[in-house]
């Protein structure tokens, strides 16, 4: 009884030519074109989530302790502009209401719009 499969052992055997199969694969399906298509919709998707867990969190907690805690953060991520990104979310968080709505309306925009494309990308 063998431990691996034929597959297994095929890459075991032959390394540099499986490699060369992914990249040669990878450029025929247009995988950089695909993996920016992901990281352009995570980023059209992820700014209007993180408006509305904002918008969430301070109907719980006090706005200026998250603002000094997302201010924290933001150093670590964005350091040159961490106190303007707080200041336009400050006034994210003045206008809840309209920011909820907006939020949530291009969220599942978005999220649709992804799924269509994702649906494509695996015919």
């Amino acid at each position: 009884m063998t431990l691996l499969s034929s597959r297994t052992r095929y890459v075991i055997d032959r390394p540099w030519r499986f490699v060369g199969q992914v990249i040669a694969g990878f450029r025929a399906n247009q995988g950089f074109l695909l993996a920016g298509a992901v990281a352009y919709y995570t980023l059209l998707s992820i700014i209007p989530m993180f408006a509305l867990i904002l918008v969430l969190l301070s109907q719980f907690r006090e706005t200026p302790a998250l603002l000094t805690a997302l201010d924290e953060y933001l150093v670590l991520v964005a350091p040159g502009q961490a106190k303007a990104l707080v200041a336009q979310i400050g006034v994210f968080r003045e206008n809840w209401k309209v920011v909820g709505v907006t939020g949530l309306a291009l969220l599942l925009l978005r999220w649709g719009e992804g799924q269509r494309t994702r649906a494509e990308w695996w015919r």
